[in-house]
């Protein structure tokens, strides 16, 4: 018979870390974290809200994730998406992120085959498709890292990104399975950090090309806001 299970918003914010912060690398800790404010069932994150960033950038989000097994947990199936729009108050550009990913795996023994399908978002800016966003789990058979890795990358325009989770929090050694946030890396640098547990925030190095920062928030909510049946 065919299980379906929703996903708790618990597991999908990464609250089993509790209100642990990441680590902020070198070059970031003066930076002021810039705090992504959400209006939404569950303490701000239901499955449908709208969201604000200071006063540079606000908008909307609809998201959904569910998982299905058959034969005990022997096969699993897990779907996510997600509708988002962002938009720059300043210049009053928008975007629309349109978000999938899942797939179906097999659970042999101590062994788990299939169901890591990378999670995407398409971007939008109106009927043009004007970037992308792909973040995938970490497969590696003999990793002995946090469970919970993934990395990706994304693009807006001519801008490419690529980025990885952080599972280390301030003053801890001990890194924890549940990605805590992001590191955003441009042309090699390091030029962003995301924290995703408990609040949401934005720290960032000074920059003088708002599209670069329009490209951060756009990947900051394809990060935070997405459900992720990895996750």
């Amino acid at each position: 018979m065919k299980k379906l299970v929703v996903l708790s918003v618990m597991a999908l914010t990464g609250c089993v870390a509790g209100t642990a912060t990441i680590k902020k690398p070198d070059g970031l800790q003066d930076q002021p974290p810039q705090v992504l404010k959400t209006e939404g069932a569950f303490w701000g994150l239901g499955r449908k809200g709208a969201f604000q960033l200071g006063q540079e950038y606000s908008g909307r989000y609809d998201r959904n994730a569910s998982s299905s097994s058959w034969l005990g947990d022997f096969i699993n199936t897990s779907k996510s998406s997600m509708a988002a729009e962002v938009v720059n108050n300043q210049t009053e550009q928008r975007w629309q992120l349109v978000c999938s990913g899942g797939g179906t795996g097999v659970n042999l023994s101590i062994f788990s085959f299939g169901g890591g399908d990378p999670y995407s978002c398409d971007i939008y800016q109106g009927q043009s498709k004007v970037g992308r966003y792909q973040i995938s789990e970490n497969k590696k058979l003999l990793d002995l890292g946090p469970t919970g890795k993934v990395t990706g990358q994304f693009n807006l325009g001519t801008q490419r990104y690529r980025f990885e989770s952080v599972h280390e929090a301030e003053g801890s050694f001990i890194p924890v399975d549940t990605a805590l946030g992001y590191y955003f890396y441009s042309g090699g640098q390091l030029v962003a950090a995301v924290q995703t547990n408990g609040a949401i925030s934005l720290q960032h190095k000074p920059l003088q090309d708002v599209t670069k920062k329009d490209a951060l928030v756009l990947g900051m909510v394809a990060s935070a806001l997405s459900w992720r049946t990895s996750e």
